[in-house]
């Protein structure tokens, strides 16, 4: 995927290399090929949602029970202004998290709840299907 400059080889797992010494290594410049590229956009591209998108959990960016990973969420509310979550402890990783998006889902009664949620946790249903 990442390229040395110089010798264009793999980067390994363990960076820096193992015969590393801080004072023959002066910088490391890589080289990204095309799909690297594309890549880094798709994980740090923020989506706008606006009502009506289903969306989904990012992988690995679930924190709250519901939804489950691969089950759609329908957009209810955008907020300008996001709600800050400040009832999780100040040691909590989630401490004054931005709530800017309300989702409507169907818990396993039956019944359609809705939660604000932390909108960069999330993409596009649809963008999903048609990569699939």
């Amino acid at each position: 995927m990442f390229k040395y400059a110089s010798e264009h080889s793999k980067l390994a797992v363990l960076c820096p290399p193992k015969d590393y010494k801080c004072s023959n290594i002066i910088a490391y410049r890589w080289i990204f090929e095309k799909d690297d590229i594309r890549n880094f956009q798709t994980q740090y591209e923020k989506f706008t949602f606006k009502v009506g998108d289903l969306v989904i959990w990012e992988k690995g960016l679930k924190h709250k029970k519901v939804p489950d990973y691969g089950v759609p969420a329908v957009v209810l509310k955008v907020l300008e202004t996001p709600i800050i979550d400040e009832e999780s402890p100040i040691s909590s990783p989630y401490y004054k998290e931005e709530l800017d998006i309300l989702l409507g889902i169907m818990d396993e009664e039956g019944d359609f709840i809705c939660f604000y949620y932390d909108s960069k946790r999330f993409k596009s249903f649809q963008q999903t299907t048609e990569n699939v």
